[in-house]
């Protein structure tokens, strides 16, 4: 996340092992794009991040 802004827009969705939420990520001098980051935690940690770009 260098040089850029990301702001989390909503949680798209709600799950016992993790969430998955709706993000708006603008890298340094463009308008940027949504894009979905879904996060599964095991143990109390982050043991998947799956970020889907469009």
């Amino acid at each position: 996340m260098i040089g850029g802004t990301l702001r989390v827009l909503s949680i798209a969705e709600r799950r016992a092992d993790g969430q998955k939420l709706l993000v708006h990520w603008a890298p340094g001098g463009s308008g940027g794009w949504r894009a979905h980051y879904d996060f599964t935690v095991g143990d109390g940690r982050i043991v998947k991040a799956d970020l889907q770009y469009a």
